[in-house]
């Protein structure tokens, strides 16, 4: 609520990550997943998932702030919003959906960009 700016009113009723997990778990499950700063996002997913007694998906996980780092090692800053603009990516910062376009290009961008990226997956 307090990073995202989500109205408390809208929370009251909204489902609960167990509510909504069956829906969420085929897009984690044995799946590649990309975030900014991963460690931070999968770390909270565990928490979470703890805290609601569903369990730890299994997926593989990249970073695309390390994406960025061994992509552009010229950049002064690889936070998502910074590398957002320095590339023109539109950019709503902590909106999720956003977010997650953003980090998407980025990622495709690294990929794209001939640099060696050691592309080891960190299985989760």
């Amino acid at each position: 609520q307090a990073v995202h700016g989500i109205p408390v009113e809208r929370l009251h009723h909204a489902p609960t990550l167990a509510d909504v997990w069956p829906q969420l778990l085929p897009y984690l499950h044995r799946q590649a997943v990309v975030a900014h700063n991963s460690a931070f996002d999968v770390s909270v997913l565990e928490y979470s998932c703890r805290d609601f007694g569903v369990p730890i998906p299994a997926f593989h996980c990249l970073c695309s702030v390390k994406l960025a780092r061994v992509a552009w090692p010229q950049l002064e800053r690889h936070k998502l919003d910074h590398v957002a603009a320095h590339f023109g990516i539109p950019l709503n910062h902590h909106d999720a959906l956003s977010d997650a376009r953003a980090c998407a290009e980025i990622t495709v961008r690294a990929l794209q960009s001939g640099a060696k990226i050691p592309l080891s997956y960190k299985q989760r």
